[in-house]
């Protein structure tokens, strides 16, 4: 079985959620979901007996947890599968189906619909082509995860305190460091989906966000000499 969390933020939020719960509440793995809401003006109640509601509003400031409190929500979850996911994003069955298969079959890595390998090394920054793959980061709008993952996680949370206060909303790079914990802990490629058969909405690709490239690219840095992992002769870029 599947618990999830789901982080709204975005102003079209509300949509996104709504749709995404319909697919969520429909499906027999899917037990226990819960919603972080991270904006006020943009909070709405949802009366069901498997979903959980949080009001985080106040964790988007400097010093909260920022894009770092689903994390937080998911050690409070049922089930020892965990999937995340952003308001920014409209699933479908399908995909759910395949993220927990993928998930079965090696329980111990982040498996996503989007991600990126640090080597070969990318040279521009590109639209992502939503290959199915191995890769090294599985971005955060999407991941399917091991309870255990987020035990680890807030035990290794220090490793960026010297980053997670530098972005808005804080904890920019809670993804790198979730695939860089699973990639140095238990020694398995993290993988990424095709997202594409079925249908799939994205906002917008993370890697086409092109002020968060320098700065994610400096966390990717850090941790792959913290951890001794990703190794490159060059500085990765995406």
């Amino acid at each position: 079985m599947i618990s999830v969390v789901i982080s709204t933020n975005n102003t079209q939020g509300r949509y996104f959620v709504k749709k995404n719960l319909e697919v969520l509440l429909d499906l027999p793995i899917v037990d226990d979901i819960h919603i972080c809401h991270h904006n006020f003006h943009q909070y709405f109640r949802i009366d069901h007996e498997r979903i959980y509601e949080w009001t985080c509003w106040d964790q988007n400031s400097k010093g909260g947890l920022g894009l770092a409190t689903r994390l937080e929500i998911a050690l409070e979850v049922k089930h020892k599968c965990v999937l995340l996911v952003d308001d920014d994003i409209e699933l479908n069955s399908d995909i759910i189906n395949r993220l927990y298969k993928e998930h079965k079959e090696n329980s111990l890595r982040v498996v996503g619909t989007e991600g990126v390998k640090l080597n070969p090394l990318i040279k521009e920054v590109k639209p992502y082509d939503f290959q199915e793959d191995y890769v090294d980061v599985v971005y955060g709008r999407v991941m399917m995860i091991p309870k255990q993952l987020v035990d680890l996680f807030w035990k290794n949370e220090s490793v960026l305190n010297s980053y997670k206060d530098k972005s808005v909303p804080p904890w920019n790079g809670f993804d790198i460091l979730l695939s860089a914990i699973s990639t140095s802990e238990f020694g398995f490629g993290n993988y990424v989906i095709n997202p594409k058969q079925g249908e799939y909405y994205l906002d917008k690709p993370l890697n086409k966000v092109y002020g968060q490239v320098r700065f994610r690219n400096r966390i990717v840095n850090f941790l792959r000499h913290h951890f001794d992992i990703w190794e490159t002769d060059e500085e990765p870029l995406y």
